[in-house]
């Protein structure tokens, strides 16, 4: 898969890759804060892949820069499409409302790696979680940071776009969110309440996306939806995030190349409410229904994002647990793929119920 860049759409300033340099240290998967694997101990399943380093040793490569990503202040040293400039009211350690549990610090290599073995594509060992993609990279991931070794002829449009679609996600799996396969905007008649268009890859969520889009819409994540809790004890509705500074389509007749749009700043939203969840059926003969309790919470644990992650990790419960809350303070929703166009519509939306309460 190959991923273009078109010029922003709509308005507003093309944004400059750059930033202040230093990282942060690393976490512990199974320490304090939110991403505690499996609720004790750390486990091993498989091992650590044995490859080596040509070359010296592997530190940070670029300039390091701020970002903004699924409401977490991002410290990188690789482009990461999709997130945003940090505003300058918000320090460091941000996270959601904040707190400063959730920043993530990503780090490149400077050497690649030349494999030596077939390591399998997941695996636990020490504190980390890592991800070997095939003639790609090597990430190792826990709580707050993603440490990315590139294997030796890697296209760099690849390793950037699986940070994006796994590793980030594989974080946030460990952050204490429950992923949702999605895409999210906020409805010109919806207030704050964003609705979430879940699907399996090439069901056109990013279409809808688009769609959203070019009627007033924000957009507040493509593809990757981090879905949490409320933190303060007067909210009850979850809160949402993802990249909103962009999305992919693929280009018409090409099937594995994919073009990324960047959105103007005005129409992009750090983080919304989430109010709805659409799932996209394959079903032809499906109809327009809302989901009731069970139907629901099997419809939003069949479009997790990178399910494997909690599964190996041992949070499967957990994410059990957080779907069944969803379900029940959330409506979610099953609309046919094909049918999916009329979700445009402002009188057709209209007649969906949403939740309107934070």
């Amino acid at each position: 898969m190959s991923v273009q860049i078109v010029p922003i759409a709509g308005g507003g300033a093309s944004e400059t890759w750059g930033g202040t340099s230093g990282g942060r240290g690393d976490g512990r998967i199974g320490g304090s804060g939110n991403g505690r694997m499996g609720g004790s101990g750390n486990g091993r399943v498989g091992g650590r892949s044995n490859g080596r380093v040509v070359g010296g040793g592997g530190g940070g490569a670029g300039i390091r820069m701020r970002r903004i990503g699924f409401d977490r202040v991002i410290d990188t040293d690789m482009p990461i499409p999709g997130t945003r400039a940090l505003p300058p009211s918000v320090g460091w350690g941000a996270g959601n409302d904040g707190r400063g549990d959730g920043a993530i610090s990503i780090c490149r290599a400077m050497t690649p790696l030349v494999r030596t073995d077939t390591p399998p594509i997941w695996s636990l060992a020490g504190d980390a979680l890592h991800f070997a993609a095939p003639g790609v990279a090597d990430y190792r991931c826990t709580p707050t940071r993603i440490d990315v070794t590139p294997i030796a002829g890697a296209p760099q449009d690849m390793i950037e776009a699986l940070l994006i679609a796994t590793a980030l996600p594989a974080v946030l799996w460990l952050q204490g969110d429950f992923m949702l396969h999605a895409a999210a905007v906020i409805p010109p008649d919806w207030g704050d309440g964003a609705l979430a268009i879940a699907g399996p890859s090439g069901s056109g969520k990013s279409r809808l996306a688009a769609g959203f889009l070019t009627r007033g819409a924000y957009l507040v994540a493509d593809d990757s939806v981090a879905v949490r809790r409320p933190r303060h004890a007067d909210a009850t509705a979850p809160r949402c995030a993802g990249l909103a500074g962009g999305y992919h389509l693929p280009i018409q007749g090409g099937a594995s190349t994919r073009v990324f749009h960047p959105v103007a700043d005005r129409r992009a939203r750090r983080a919304a409410r989430l109010a709805a969840v659409v799932v996209l059926d394959d079903d032809s003969h499906a109809s327009r229904a809302r989901l009731g309790a069970v139907a629901a919470v099997e419809a939003l644990l069949a479009n997790r994002h990178r399910a494997s992650v909690p599964r190996l990790c041992g949070l499967s419960p957990r994410a059990l647990r957080d779907a069944a809350w969803l379900a029940r303070t959330v409506p979610v929703y099953r609309w046919p793929r094909d049918d999916a166009d009329a979700l445009l519509d402002d009188a057709i939306r209209r007649t969906i119920p949403h939740d309107d309460h934070g």
